[in-house]
């Protein structure tokens, strides 16, 4: 988590490239990246704008998940309410409308 809310978006994305390299010789032509290793809104951002940067600049499908509430982040110990309410009311909505957000259905629900 400390790593990542460091590194700049420059820095997540070259080190994305040489795994993105090894799946595209293999034929992969859609992946999904997933954010959720900052647990703080302007990392998890970056993270989802390089995904997209990833996508401009490679022949791939970049399919990205928000995955912020799956740990607490240490500044929320004891408040794990708190936290996910923050990110479910506050941040869901402001990434979605800023990355473009496609909205998926699950399985549940569909005829």
């Amino acid at each position: 988590m400390r790593a990542t809310r460091a590194a700049t978006e420059d820095e997540l994305v070259a080190q994305t490239r040489p795994r993105l390299a090894s799946l595209m010789a293999e034929g992969v032509t859609t992946v999904e990246i997933k954010s959720g290793y900052g647990l703080e809104l302007e990392t998890e951002a970056r993270m989802l704008h390089g995904a997209r940067a990833i996508e401009s600049a490679h022949p791939v499908t970049v399919s990205t998940s928000l995955l912020a509430a799956h740990a607490l982040p240490p500044e929320f110990a004891g408040r794990a309410d708190e936290y996910v309410d923050l990110v479910g009311r506050q941040w869901l909505p402001r990434l979605a409308q800023a990355n473009g957000a496609r909205q998926r259905r699950t399985g549940a629900g569909r005829r």
